[in-house]
């Protein structure tokens, strides 16, 4: 009984029915196609895309290390560059592609590039970067006792650094490059001038280098703790440079009977940000997608922490974690813009269907009109 009327109106009108036919298949093809995702790259506002960095955890020997900006605004860089899309009248994808580029800071009235230490590879003269920031700990603080067990030194088992005397950690970050993936489409809701989306579903991937010089000064109370240290150190530095040559110099005089008992240890070096898969962590925020004029403009919090890859410097990778354990934090947005396409949502697929076959059966009833 579900299909009586159908069959009624293809018996009385053989000639609509087709038309019918015609157009709801029209009409389901339409749909299919407009139901595809369709590519949807968005242009960056370096103006409105900005990233602020902070310091996580950072010690040096077990101490806490404090966070300071190398110049003014160098915790913080806009972003040039685009993010790439796939959307549909539901959802939107982020299959990859995307190059979000970090800009080198500037500064003046003439916007010139603001030179930060160290050099690029960690040595050398300052250079231009896109963050610049300085870690150091109070001079005058109390080192505390560290387990070197795992260097299997003989006679050398803890090391009693004792007191800081001075030290300066300078890390600049350059050619910071951002991808975004989100491995599936995330659905989207709200009206169609303004969607909402779960950012938290989306992932970095971090391309770039973090250039790092250390100079460190500590200082012992006696000769003998002096003379343990200078060996457990020089131990350390000797395992790392296997690895890496010239990593870390620790230099200091073993003859210094009568003082002072200072240690100076120093490394500079270059740490790959390559391989980072970094999840976006704030789920409070949502990103969105609006129609302004005749663009698209989407926003995309950014909320994430970066590790250093240490895999490159191999069996060194341990040691150098243990002596700079330290977690990179970036917070912000990316907002961008691209021109508005017919992406309808579903309800306006039928609609379409509901007009293209009324127009077919205007013209049947016009074309039989005047064959009468």
């Amino acid at each position: 009984m579900k299909f009586t009327f159908l069959r009624c109106v293809i018996a009385a009108h053989p000639l609509r029915a087709r038309v019918l036919t015609i157009g709801l298949s029209a009409a389901v093809v339409l749909a299919g196609s407009f139901a595809s995702a369709a590519g949807l790259t968005f242009t960056l506002n370096q103006s409105q895309s900005n990233l602020s960095l902070d310091i996580k955890n950072a010690q040096l020997f077990g101490q806490n290390l404090n966070l300071t900006e190398q110049a003014t605004g160098s915790l913080k860089s806009s972003y040039t560059g685009t993010v790439v899309t796939d959307i549909d009248g539901s959802s939107i994808d982020f299959p990859g592609g995307s190059a979000a580029d970090a800009s080198i800071l500037t500064g003046g009235i003439f916007k010139t590039p603001v030179n930060m230490l160290p050099g690029v590879g960690g040595v050398g003269a300052a250079a231009p970067a896109d963050y610049g920031f300085v870690l150091s700990a109070p001079i005058g603080t109390v080192l505390p006792v560290l387990d070197l067990s795992f260097l299997n030194i003989p006679g050398v088992t803890t090391l009693n650094l004792g007191t800081i005397k001075a030290v300066n950690l300078n890390t600049s970050l350059r050619d910071v490059v951002l991808d975004v993936t989100s491995g599936a489409p995330i659905p989207r809701s709200g009206v169609p001038a303004l969607t909402t989306f779960d950012a938290s579903q989306t992932t970095f991937s971090m391309s770039g280098n973090a250039d790092v010089s250390l100079a460190a000064v500590l200082t012992a109370g006696d000769f003998g703790a002096f003379t343990v240290n200078g060996l457990a150190l020089s131990g350390l530095a000797g395992l790392i440079n296997a690895q890496v040559p010239g990593l870390l110099s620790v230099n200091y005089n073993p003859f210094a009977f009568f003082g002072p008992y200072d240690i100076s240890v120093g490394l500079g070096t270059s740490l790959p940000l390559n391989g980072l898969s970094l999840p976006n962590e704030d789920v409070t925020k949502l990103g969105s997608l609006q129609v302004v004029g005749t663009q698209y403009r989407m926003t995309l919090p950014v909320s994430f922490n970066a590790i250093p890859d240490f895999s490159s410097l191999g069996a060194a990778s341990g040691l150098l974690s243990f002596l700079l354990p330290l977690k990179l934090g970036f917070s912000g947005q990316l907002i961008g813009t691209a021109p508005k396409i017919a992406v309808p949502e579903p309800g306006s697929v039928v609609l379409l269907g509901i007009g293209l076959v009324s127009l077919a059966l205007v013209t049947v009833n016009r074309h039989r009109g005047k064959k009468s």
